[in-house]
């Protein structure tokens, strides 16, 4: 779909994508019979009234600081009643044309998110990692540091490494003695420039994060400017 994304003009206008949407509307049109493709059009419509409710419901319940709605009765519970009710209604309408919408919206959904990546997915931001987040803090809450015991014992390290490649085999012993523990992977950087200093970090998670991932450690990575 990348040519049909592609504007024309100075205010950019989808000249590609509007006449793809006109042929697809005359292509179905030839069908002879609306009531046809009406109920895949009623599954389409409930699928986005469905997916906007689990969005704000997750949004809500994840408690995330941009998601202030001004709706005035508006809560978790109307969002997760909506979403609910918006499957419900679609399987008692036509069960065929909702199986059928909803396996098409979970391949497209699939493809967006293995094939499309970070770039495909553009700048809206994953609701999933906002909804981790407050999972994980919930739960570091609970840990309560008068309740250790010896048994449960696990090694928590933190590893300061220069370089990566020269000291990938002391990231894999570590890795090794940490065994279900915490592993920090942190590094510092030198650098009497504030702004290269910045620049310079930002490109040394990338490649911090690229390192782990690869690797397939389970750890954490952590890095600090310094004079």
């Amino acid at each position: 779909l990348r040519p049909f994304a592609r504007g024309r003009g100075r205010n950019d206008e989808p000249v590609r994508a509007v006449l793809l949407s006109w042929l697809l509307v005359q292509l179905l049109l030839f069908c002879g019979s609306l009531n046809i493709i009406a109920p895949f059009v009623t599954m389409l419509f409930l699928l986005t009234y469905g997916f906007i409710n689990l969005a704000c419901f997750i949004l809500r319940v994840s408690a995330a600081p941009n998601f202030r709605p001004s709706f005035r009765y508006f809560s978790w519970h109307t969002a997760l009643v909506g979403a609910v009710g918006c499957v419900v209604v679609m399987f008692l309408v036509d069960p065929l044309s909702a199986g059928i919408s909803s396996a098409v919206v979970f391949v497209l959904f699939l493809v967006v998110h293995y094939r499309g990546g970070a770039q495909g997915r553009g700048d809206w931001g994953d609701v999933s990692q906002a909804l981790i987040f407050h999972q994980v803090r919930k739960y570091l809450l609970r840990l309560d540091s008068r309740k250790e015991h010896v048994k449960f014992w696990r090694p928590q390290i933190l590893l300061l490494v220069a370089n990566p490649r020269t000291s990938y085999p002391l990231v894999a012993f570590v890795n090794q003695l940490k065994k279900g523990g915490l592993l920090v992977l942190g590094h510092v950087i030198r650098e009497a420039d504030f702004e290269r200093g910045v620049a310079l970090h930002r490109r040394q998670t990338t490649v911090w994060e690229e390192l782990v991932e690869r690797g397939a450690r389970k750890a954490f990575t952590a890095s600090s400017i310094a004079r």
